[in-house]
């Protein structure tokens, strides 16, 4: 422990403090997402990429056997 600003005593963060931050916003956020892709029409993303790479394969130059 040290002793902060105006004498009030502040804990160090220590590994489990950090752990437990990563573990909660990690549940927070599968929470969100789940809640999103549920009641909302969200794109799939996934499915956005691969129309993307057949459209960039099918613009491509056939190469000339010249």
């Amino acid at each position: 422990m040290r002793s902060g600003p105006w004498g009030v005593i502040q804990m160090q963060n220590t590994n489990c403090d950090r752990c437990c931050k990563i573990k909660l916003g990690f549940a927070v956020g599968n929470v969100v997402g789940m809640y999103l892709a549920q009641n909302f029409d969200v794109p799939n993303i996934a499915k956005k990429i691969e129309d993307i790479k057949k459209d960039v394969e099918a613009k491509k130059k056939p190469p000339n056997d010249k």
